[in-house]
């Protein structure tokens, strides 16, 4: 039973040296006897989630056995689905080929050649299609069906599009009966980018507000929505059982309750933190010649970490950038300020 769309996003556990911890929660239903559950995944992340794969019945059910399902499709094994399509035209490249658009209209012709457009974001194959009168520049991801002769007609749109798909599940005996759905709780370890830290240091008339980001990555193709997130500088063999970071006194934890969205292959920057500072600016003369120093102290009861910083003046100008190395509390952090 695939119960992906049963299962949301809830919670995720961003952790300094890499990683997050993803947390679904959602009712699923639930039968006499044991039933199999399946859970769509991305095939190149199968490996990592099936190693953390952590499930609980929040309802009373025993997890007995944990699963997983290759991708299913016209590809042969050994062939990564990713590359699938681009590895069949490669061998056609000179052969006469008709595909069908998303739109329905149909494109006939030899093809002359391959060729890919990429970003930071995507990967797009394009396909050059010669026919009697021009040659056409067709972008992969607009094609429903590709047919080679006369009736070997590949139904691709799944796999041009990345839109191909593994499975990993559990298997639950529900224990005695009583209810038709149960809770449960799936976490697994995302690879994902460390966080960093980012600070913004507002001197206004008299009172100096520094502002603390952290930036957080979503590598995946799947935008996460409307979630809580944690961001702490434990590791993963340091949570507690029920998810939630712990630690000694230089831990650092931020816990952002507030809903937040990720967009699928993006970064962003999440306030964490207001702090009054008290601290020094003046002039110095150094090497490449005048230079501002800033001395800022740390009472906010916990460790800074390293990170870039943005000095602003209460009129909006900008003051100068710098770095504020790691900093304990009761100590002051030294800057050197380089003017903008």
């Amino acid at each position: 039973m695939d119960v992906s769309k049963h299962l949301s996003l809830k919670h995720i556990t961003f952790f300094y040296h890499g990683g997050a911890l993803l947390e679904y929660q959602g009712m699923i239903p639930v039968k006499d006897g044991n039933t199999t559950y399946m859970m769509a995944i991305d095939p190149d992340e199968a490996e990592q989630v099936l190693s953390t794969l952590t499930v609980i019945d929040l309802d009373g059910g025993a997890v007995t056995k944990m699963i997983y399902q290759p991708p299913k499709g016209v590809f042969s094994d050994g062939v990564d689905p990713r590359s699938f399509f681009q590895s069949l035209l490669s061998g056609l490249v000179g052969k006469n080929i008709s595909v069908v658009m998303d739109d329905e209209n149909s494109i006939s012709g030899v093809l002359v050649g391959l060729d890919v457009e990429e970003s930071s974001a995507r990967r797009d194959l394009y396909l050059n299609l010669l026919s009697s009168d021009q040659i056409h520049r067709v972008k992969s991801s607009d094609i429903k069906s590709l047919s080679i002769g006369k009736n070997d007609s590949l139904e691709l749109k799944s796999v041009i599009r990345g839109e191909v798909k593994a499975y990993v599940g559990w298997e639950i005996d529900p224990g005695l009966p009583g209810k038709d759905k149960h809770r449960v709780s799936v976490r697994y370890l995302q690879p994902v980018e460390r966080w960093n830290v980012l600070y913004h240091l507002y001197m206004l008339d008299n009172t100096w507000i520094l502002l603390v980001w952290c930036s957080v990555s979503n590598p995946t193709s799947k935008d996460w929505k409307n979630v809580s997130i944690t961001i702490t500088t434990n590791n993963l063999s340091t949570t507690s059982k029920n998810g939630q970071p712990q630690g000694d006194g230089e831990t650092i934890t931020y816990n952002v309750s507030d809903p937040v969205t990720i967009p699928k292959f993006s970064k962003i920057l999440i306030p964490v933190s207001r702090l009054e500072v008290e601290g020094e600016l003046k002039a110095i003369r150094g090497m490449e010649g005048d230079q501002l120093s800033l001395t800022i102290r740390n009472k906010s009861g916990r460790l800074w970490l390293p990170g870039k910083l943005v000095v602003w003046k209460d009129n909006g100008s900008l003051v100068g950038t710098g770095e504020i190395p790691l900093t304990r509390n009761g100590e002051a952090a030294s800057i050197v300020l380089n003017p903008l």
